[in-house]
């Protein structure tokens, strides 16, 4: 079994050598922890495989990484949102709208049930399938995950619910603003 300093240092040889280009290192890495890993890890690292092979152009694998990733991740935690969320950009980009709906949606619910994480890709991907109109079933889950990342964003006010897309687009920018402001603070 790895332990949480051998998968950092296992994590940083599999992003080090994707970067390089050496998917053969980064593969063997990956193999590394598919057999010695935790659960968390596995999935994480099933996670970059996906992430890899999404990078080359190979939304197929990418994808079968992610739903072989989602075994291991735990239910309502971001790491399961990501997943949830890629898939549905998979077959978004394969203009498969039914199929990406359905993944944008369990990618809501993982956010409406989980830890203190924001939803707003999926939130925003919802909304951009269904032309900013929210199904009437849809309007509890889409309603949640606002509210969910208005208070996780600690934005003052509340979510306007009878303008999602408006809400949205709040989200949207205060987001960009908080990662600018955290790159700005690192940088100084």
């Amino acid at each position: 079994m790895l332990t949480d300093t051998e998968f950092r240092e296992v994590q940083r040889k599999m992003m080090t050598a994707w970067h390089r280009g050496d998917l053969g290192e980064a593969s063997a890495v990956l193999d590394k922890v598919l057999k010695e890993g935790t659960s968390d890890m596995k999935g994480e690292c099933l996670f970059y495989q996906g992430m890899i092979n999404e990078d080359q152009g190979s939304l197929s694998d990418a994808r079968q990484n992610w739903l072989d990733a989602l075994q291991y991740a735990r239910d309502e935690t971001f790491l399961r949102f990501q997943l949830e969320l890629n898939i549905g950009e998979t077959w978004e980009r394969e203009t498969q709208s039914k199929e990406a709906l359905d993944w944008y949606r369990k990618a809501l619910n993982t956010c409406c049930d989980g830890d203190k994480f924001v939803g707003i890709k999926a939130l925003n991907a919802y909304l951009r399938l269904k032309a900013g109109k929210v199904e009437p079933a849809d309007e509890p889950l889409v309603a949640c995950v606002a509210e969910k990342s208005w208070r996780a964003l600690e934005l003052s006010g509340a979510p306007d619910f009878k303008d999602l897309a408006g809400t949205a687009a709040k989200l949207t920018e205060a987001l960009a603003s908080r990662a600018e402001k955290i790159v700005n603070e690192s940088e100084g």
